[in-house]
């Protein structure tokens, strides 16, 4: 994926695997600077709790916001931290820059927008295109799927390109769902920090009553267009 993509947009439309790769310079660039030592092993294991966290607490932010969130605070900006680059020292990071910035926008006078020219139906047509060849073209080059809101999945379905079961759907909701309790697990047992415990096992509790549905089927989308990409040819 585009990294300027990547670097400016919401993490909350980024998927995990395209955030990483961006967060594991950011860290590593903070280690180097406070010239702290680290093993690969240390900095996978912050890059993948931050990756999580960032992805679960700090939807809004844009990686470009992280860099200037983690340059900020490593430069004492926020004041003086305790400890080394923890991920919950990091976290303090991100928490100081989206207080800061809610404050300068209360501070800041009403903006009355301009109203939107409605694009053409034609126009549409034609954004949901290049969105599709976007989306097919990273998947090719990269294996893995970025669909801003499923909108190419499911325009795929309207057109009648991917073909969808209910029943179907639904096997993948599960398959989806025993994926990420999984991977929280794995999160869990490899931290020992009380706050990302509590953290960890509040999205675990969240996953299994049900309030992560609309994660768990968006998903479920990504892999039902993975499945189509894998045995078709668009």
């Amino acid at each position: 994926m585009n990294t300027e993509i990547v670097r400016t947009n919401p993490v909350r439309h980024i998927a995990i695997t395209d955030i990483k790769p961006q967060l594991l310079l950011l860290v590593s660039w903070a280690y180097k600077f406070m010239n702290f030592k680290t093993t690969k092993e240390d900095l996978d294991f912050v890059v993948s709790n931050l990756a999580h966290c960032i992805k679960t607490d700090f939807a809004n932010m844009t990686l470009k916001e992280v860099s200037e969130a983690f340059q900020n605070g490593v430069k004492l900006k926020y004041g003086d931290f305790v400890g080394g680059l923890s991920t919950s020292n990091f976290v303090f990071f991100l928490t100081k820059y989206n207080e800061h910035k809610q404050t300068i926008a209360k501070q800041a006078k009403v903006y009355v927008p301009k109203p939107t020219i409605e694009p053409t139906n034609e126009e549409k047509q034609a954004i949901i295109e290049k969105s599709i060849a976007a989306c097919y073209d990273n998947y090719k080059r990269t294996g893995s799927i970025v669909d801003f809101g499923n909108v190419v999945c499911k325009e795929l379905i309207k057109q009648g390109k991917i073909a969808f079961n209910p029943a179907r759907f639904n096997q993948i909701c599960e398959y989806v769902q025993v994926r990420l309790d999984a991977e929280l697990n794995t999160r869990l047992n490899k931290t020992s920090l009380i706050s990302e415990v509590r953290s960890i096992k509040s999205e675990i509790k969240e996953l299994n009553i049900g309030n992560k549905q609309k994660d768990v089927e968006a998903e479920a989308y990504n892999e039902l267009l993975k499945q189509y990409y894998a045995t078709a040819h668009p």
